[in-house]
């Protein structure tokens, strides 16, 4: 059977609700089918499934073009999907809307990069393109910088701050659902203190992050901040945790996409 799709072949009314990865299994109005290696991995009655649904929850990286494509909504969309994994995006992201980001250069090629000790001075944080653990790395002598930079086509390099503050602000549908805090002074720390909605450490970078996420269509995503030199800069972004931790208990991402669905916001 052909995998084409006619727009008069899905019906908002009346199309499932259909999930690829099984993040929604508990969610009994998301028909869960798995993740298959190709399309033909799926039966013809999976297929149609597919091609009548309302929308497709986590269709994963390998298959969120196929329905972008073919104009059959999903979420996250194609655009978080892009943006939660390209560190390379993200930057020409905030500098195109000219948000407030550390000093950032991103270098192609070995021409460029052997001018990143003239455009730096050392300590540098160097990432690569991808967002990918063991892709960050703290540098402080040439010897590591030029090792580091042979490690990937594209890096991208941002001078060292010693931050104040850092914060991580989780969004589903473009609104907040939970923020969380770093230790102070904690370096490569995790984000486990919560942050009550209210708080004026967040009434800047929460402000900030509404904007970025409905601006840019961002509708799964979390967002870091960082404060030092008197300014809150944004640093990155990246996939948002299953488990979100909230003043006085835990709130798990999935369950709460499952009531955006029962409520018939998703």
């Amino acid at each position: 059977m052909s995998w084409s799709i006619h727009s008069n072949q899905r019906s908002e009314s009346t199309g499932a609700r259909v999930a690829l990865a099984p993040h929604l299994q508990a969610c009994p109005e998301v028909t869960t089918l798995g993740i298959r290696p190709c399309i033909d991995d799926y039966s013809e009655a999976q297929k149609t499934l597919l091609r009548t649904a309302t929308r497709v929850f986590f269709p994963t990286q390998r298959y969120v073009d196929i329905f972008h494509a073919l104009d059959i909504p999903t979420f996250p969309n194609a655009t978080t999907y892009r943006y939660q994994r390209s560190r390379v995006l993200q930057q020409l992201l905030f500098e195109y809307l000219d948000y407030p980001h550390p000093q950032t250069r991103i270098y192609y090629g070995k021409i460029q990069k052997n001018r990143i000790a003239r455009d730096f001075a050392l300590p540098v944080l160097m990432m690569g393109p991808h967002i990918i653990p063991g892709s960050s790395y703290a540098v402080h002598t040439l010897e590591m910088l030029e090792s580091v930079a042979g490690r990937h086509h594209c890096i991208v390099v941002q001078p060292r701050v010693e931050w104040i503050e850092r914060v991580r602000l989780i969004c589903v549908r473009f609104e907040c659902i939970a923020a969380q805090r770093q230790n102070p002074g904690r370096e490569g720390g995790t984000f486990d203190q919560p942050i009550h909605s209210g708080s004026s450490l967040l009434q800047e970078p929460l402000t900030a992050t509404l904007s970025l996420v409905r601006t840019a269509n961002l509708d799964d995503i979390a967002i870091d901040w960082g404060y030092a030199g008197g300014k809150w800069l944004v640093t990155g972004m990246s996939r948002p945790p299953v488990r979100c931790i909230v003043p006085g208990g835990v709130v798990n991402r999935h369950a709460h996409i499952c009531g955006l669905i029962r409520s018939g916001l998703l």
